[in-house]
């Protein structure tokens, strides 16, 4: 599926995206206020997505389960400010989305992305990033008894960032985080 400055493709029986592909521009990263909330993406059924049942805090356990974006919802941002708009908007499909737990979300697995987006921006640096689950047959499931479950909880994800240089010359960076 495409979608402004990224890409994704699903799975089919676990309803997430394998992987993501997005293009950062960072002498032209911009600022979005742009967040229209979380939503299916029209073009695939509800039942080939994970929805918004699955995120959410788990009962009796104490985990809170986060909408973690793959292609992070600023690094698209760059362009003319419309098309910037509307690429932070396009991040917010659940095509786009994977279960990730929430201190993994939001501190180890969002400080990588922050490495990443303020070295494109500091270094003015075009980027592209790909991102996606490590599916095994042995993760574990969640949600038996939810409407849509049980979904198989990824419990690592892969990044690679390509960078290219102001003097044309190329920097590949890869990374597994487990979020066990």
């Amino acid at each position: 599926f495409d979608y402004t400055h990224f890409s994704l493709a699903m799975h089919a029986e676990r309803r997430l995206a394998v992987w993501t592909a997005v293009n950062i521009e960072g002498n032209e990263l911009k600022s979005s206020k742009a967040s229209p909330g979380w939503r299916r993406d029209k073009r695939l059924p509800a039942d080939q997505q994970t929805l918004k049942e699955v995120y959410g805090k788990v009962p009796g356990k104490g985990i809170q389960i986060d909408r973690g974006h793959l292609v992070r919802r600023l690094d698209p941002v760059w362009g003319i400010q419309e098309v910037a708009d509307r690429a932070a908007a396009d991040t917010f499909h659940y095509t786009n989305a994977a279960p990730q737990e929430h201190v993994y979300n939001s501190e180890i697995w969002g400080n990588l992305e922050d490495f990443v987006l303020e070295r494109a921006d500091r270094r003015k640096q075009r980027v592209t990033v790909m991102t996606g689950p490590i599916l095994r047959l042995d993760d574990n499931f969640y949600g038996r008894d939810l409407k849509g479950g049980p979904w198989q909880i990824p419990w690592s994800f892969w990044k690679i960032a390509i960078f290219k240089r102001p003097d044309g010359s190329k920097s590949v960076t890869g990374f597994i985080v487990e979020q066990t």
